[in-house]
C-alpha cells in the first residue's frame, strides 16, 4: 500500500503540471 500511496501523488503532480502548462501556453497564444 505504501508504494502505491507514494506513486498516486506524483501521478496527480505530474497531471496537475502538465494540465498547468498547457493551460499557461494557451493563455499565451
Amino acid at each position: 500500500h505504501n508504494e502505491v500511496d507514494r506513486s498516486l501523488p506524483r501521478s496527480n503532480k505530474c497531471s496537475f503540471t502538465i494540465d498547468l502548462s498547457q493551460y499557461l501556453t494557451s493563455k499565451q497564444l
